[in-house]
């Protein structure tokens, strides 16, 4: 009962808890679902803005806190969820991936839900953003077992090489959510994604700087949400989708833009 009180609250309220008796020091680590938001551990002044000293603060108090939560001592063999948003730009950003990737090594970590935004604060130009996906291809090559346990995957102001984006979608193999903010594989590049065993049902592109993106295999895609293109031309164009369900495209064009991609 006191871990499903506990599941309904934040991770913080639930560490603290744990310290208030020792009976309940092992109830973090008994938690089904482990949802670590680097927001959490912010000042609630300091949200909108922060620099990278406040942030590595914040990811070392939620690197302790991923500590208490997967500890080996929690009271069964339970296999938990992991949701976490993550500073990509972080000094701890590699401690937790560690913390994580031995989790799902020990079986007590099934599934991942990652989210690695940039600092909204800092200005980012598009040196910023190839350093961005170099960090991110860097970190998943350090951790594949993460990345092959992602179902979930939200990333920002990035700019990948053609042949990393290929690889990113063919290592995510449990990948079924999957939302890309300002990123892309260069100015008015085509992105091609035959990706036949995939799992990505729900894609949600925001301000990519693509010129096209051709589906030519995605055969779980449901759901298809693009918002805000800079070309003239229809952004997309689709080969085998066969479970495409819902299509949604949001752009502020003007009126013979719109009548040119139609």
């Amino acid at each position: 009962m006191l871990l499903y009180i506990l599941e309904k609250e934040s991770i913080i309220t639930s560490i603290r808890a744990s310290f208030s008796s020792t009976r309940w020091r092992h109830f973090p680590a008994g938690l089904p679902h482990i949802n670590l938001n680097v927001s959490d551990f912010l000042p609630p002044s300091k949200i909108s803005s922060v620099n990278d000293r406040e942030i590595d603060g914040a990811m070392l108090a939620m690197t302790k806190a991923a500590r208490i939560c997967l500890a080996a001592h929690g009271r069964g063999s339970i296999t938990k969820t992991i949701s976490l948003r993550l500073c990509l730009t972080s000094n701890y950003l590699h401690d937790i991936g560690e913390l994580v990737g031995k989790a799902i090594g020990n079986n007590k970590v099934k599934t991942v839900e990652l989210v690695l935004p940039t600092n909204e604060a800092s200005h980012c130009d598009m040196t910023d953003m190839v350093q961005h996906a170099n960090s991110l291809i860097c970190f998943f090559d350090t951790f594949p077992n993460l990345l092959r346990c992602l179902t979930r995957l939200v990333l920002y102001k990035a700019r990948f090489s053609k042949l990393e984006m290929c690889r990113l979608l063919d290592n995510c193999e449990q990948l079924q959510q999957l939302e890309l903010n300002k990123c892309d594989t260069g100015d008015l590049s085509t992105l091609k994604i035959n990706v036949p065993n995939s799992k990505i049902s729900h894609l949600r592109l925001f301000s990519c700087c693509f010129e096209k993106i051709e589906f030519l295999c995605l055969p779980k895609l449901a759901i298809l949400y693009c918002e805000t293109w800079i070309t003239s031309n229809a952004p997309l164009s689709f080969g085998y989708v066969p479970c495409l369900e819902e299509l949604s495209l949001v752009c502020s064009a003007k009126r013979d833009q719109l009548l040119d991609s139609v």
